[in-house]
């Protein structure tokens, strides 16, 4: 489990209360990661949030939906975004249920996290990610959107590519993305080779060109592990996920 020292002790007991039920992940494909990187993985529900800060081989930190840090914000994004197709029979249990994991806001704030924002403050989403980068800081992005879903993952967002861009023309150095595999069925995260950011391409271009990298990339090691149980980036149950072949 990831030491984070530097965190407030109520963090890290409550890391680790939470590693009591949440073992240990492994990782294959470290050799590929070139420091810093963005790395670019499914979604997995909760799975790659809790995974990466958990147990991550690096001092990344995590893009989070800026809402996740806020206390009188999680409950709506809660039943917004995890709970948004449960059946009206049930839905008063999650909204009890989603003001009751408010707290959690307090963890999310302390964690190695970047707020992601949807608004003006998007700016402030890449300020930050540009600064721990050149820090020496790896980063993670969960990409994926509520669209098209192919058996593994579902669409991709492609802005994330412009934190490239925007770092090239401020420090005048190469990005590279790094696709990785988050497999909570297996207790296991692949990663990929990188993709290197071309800043002489059209970024219409580069964006969709990285993204169809990373996301075939991903599809590929899903399906060269051993069968397994795809977890999407909806939240469903055990029944409804499809093998990975």
């Amino acid at each position: 489990m990831r030491k984070f020292k530097n965190k407030p002790i109520a963090f890290r007991l409550f890391l680790r209360f939470i590693n009591v039920f949440y073992h240990k992940r492994t990782y294959t494909g470290i050799e590929n990661i070139k420091t810093p990187t963005v790395f670019i993985t499914n979604h997995s529900q909760i799975h790659a949030p809790l995974t990466h800060t958990l147990f991550f081989p690096t001092d990344a930190y995590f893009w989070c939906i800026s809402d996740m840090t806020e206390f009188r914000k999680l409950p709506s994004h809660a039943m917004n975004g995890f709970w948004p197709n449960k059946p009206k029979s049930t839905r008063w249990l999650y909204k009890i249920l989603s003001h009751l994991i408010a707290p959690l806001s307090w963890f999310f704030k302390r964690a190695n996290t970047i707020p992601v924002y949807h608004d003006s403050r998007v700016v402030d989403t890449f300020e930050i990610t540009l600064q721990r980068i050149r820090e020496g800081h790896d980063v993670i992005v969960c990409p994926e959107d509520w669209t098209g879903f192919d058996g593994i993952t579902n669409d991709f967002h492609d802005k994330f590519v412009d934190i490239a861009r925007m770092y090239y023309k401020k420090y005048g150095e190469i990005v590279t993305f790094t696709p990785m595999y988050t497999c909570p069925a297996l207790k296991t995260n692949v990663i990929g080779k990188p993709i290197t950011y071309n800043p002489d391409t059209n970024i219409r271009e580069e964006r969709k060109r990285i993204v169809d990298y990373v996301k075939s990339t991903i599809n590929k090691m899903a399906k060269d592990l051993p069968p397994h149980r795809v977890v999407p980036f909806a939240n469903v149950g055990k029944n409804e996920q499809p093998m990975s072949k």
